[in-house]
């Protein structure tokens, strides 16, 4: 019964800080201990304008080689230097991890993404959350979840089709089946740092722009709950300069130390880089 009750609260640790209500009352105590991660010589963080279009240039990749039936894991080795692989985690107890399966992710570099349905404070979450270990809160009180399965894998489909755009797809479905478009979304598989292994990745929140290429969007795998172009799909009709409208936020798994391969990749639930 002991032991029982040991492995309750183990995982309660855990799932605690991905529960929207423990989240709520819990914030801003546990916001006050988040360890920032400054830009410095030692750990050189892109900008949000040169992560933008790192990824713009690897979507490329993605876009072509789908048309000539080539690896995706090909074309990420090639841009990126590395892939990676979802495999049982080296954390006894914590499921399955993310591994780099070859290559070195480089310090600094966008090692994964976060996928999933967003959220505004004030929109609808706490069904969703229930027995949900994949919501992930951003520093502005934006929620993020990344559940692929249940009610929340129905409710971001149905935000895809709603936002379509033409022929476009608005963003990536396909990282809720085993046969993902983006290998990089697959930031809610990380897990959390513990004594004995520190993290090796800090999240960073990315404003994608409203320029961002139509015909790569299929790749970007967040979509807002609340369409916030609900009235212009195009989110432009009335806005002269578009340079500073932001699209879609994402979340990316920025490596805060040289990763290689056969290791694994692990968080802070409470770490960004500033």
């Amino acid at each position: 019964m002991q032991r029982l009750a040991l492995e309750i609260r183990k995982k309660w640790q855990n799932y605690k800080y991905r529960f929207v209500p423990w989240q709520i009352f819990n914030w801003q105590h546990e916001r006050s201990t988040i360890k920032r991660i400054k830009k410095s010589a030692e750990v050189e963080i892109g900008q949000d304008d040169e992560i933008c279009e790192n990824l713009k240039c690897l979507f490329e990749g993605f876009h072509h080689a789908e048309a000539i039936h080539k690896s995706l894991d090909g074309v990420m080795f090639e841009s990126c230097g590395f892939t990676l692989e979802k495999k049982t985690s080296s954390i006894k107890g914590a499921g399955e991890g993310i591994f780099v399966s070859r290559g070195v992710v480089k310090e600094g570099a966008v090692a994964a993404m976060y996928p999933g349905t967003i959220y505004y404070p004030s929109d609808p979450l706490l069904i969703q959350s229930i027995n949900n270990p994949f919501i992930l809160r951003c520093i502005d009180g934006l929620m993020v979840d990344g559940n692929h399965r249940g009610i929340s894998k129905l409710i971001y489909r149905s935000c895809c089709g709603r936002d379509m755009i033409g022929p476009y797809e608005p963003c990536d479905t396909s990282w809720l089946t085993d046969a993902t478009k983006n290998p990089l979304a697959v930031g809610q598989f990380v897990n959390n740092q513990t004594a004995q292994q520190p993290a090796n990745v800090a999240y960073h929140e990315v404003d994608i722009p409203i320029s961002f290429p139509l015909h790569l969007r299929k790749f970007l795998p967040n979509i807002y709950y609340h369409n916030k172009f609900s009235s212009d799909p195009s989110g432009i009709s009335d806005i002269g300069d578009t340079s500073e409208v932001v699209l879609l936020r994402v979340v990316v798994l920025l490596s805060i130390s040289d990763i290689y391969t056969c290791e694994e990749l692990l968080s802070s639930y409470f770490t960004e880089v500033s």
